[in-house]
């Protein structure tokens, strides 16, 4: 739910069981608002042992994800240097389709329901840096 993932080397999301399968083809688990980049063919991946949920293939799978931005490249994000292993900066730089791409708590995504905040933005990270001051990259 409102995440980024970047530069995958195999799925950026993956169900692996079952239970897992039938409850995101029911609705009940969701993948909303995400932006993805994946170096592997798909950035969906359905493990061996989901094997009971009739009509569940990637197509499927990628059809239920909601408010889905997939990225051409991982510099598609527009994050300001998210691979500097020293000391990241994942603030997306002005004009980011991060800051762009919207966001929706509808349902059981509320602050009611535990979400502490409900943002415009993706990813954890808008305008400011909060990891800055207790946040440590090596």
């Amino acid at each position: 739910m409102n995440s980024v993932f970047l530069g995958s080397q195999l799925a950026s999301f993956s169900i692996e069981s079952n239970e897992s399968a039938a409850a995101y083809n029911a609705g009940t688990s969701v993948f909303k608002n995400n932006s993805i980049f994946s170096v592997a063919a798909s950035p969906f991946n359905i493990g061996s042992d989901v094997t009971t949920v009739t009509g569940f293939d990637l197509a499927k799978m990628e059809s239920l994800a909601t408010s889905l931005n997939k990225l051409g490249t991982a510099a598609g994000a527009g994050l300001t240097d998210p691979f500097n292993v020293a000391n990241a900066n994942l603030v997306p730089t002005s004009g980011s389709v991060l800051l762009t791409a919207g966001t929706s708590f509808a349902g059981n995504f509320t602050t009611a329901n535990g979400f502490d905040t409900n943002v415009t933005y993706r990813g954890a990270i808008g305008t400011t840096n909060w990891a800055t001051g207790w946040t440590l990259f090596k």
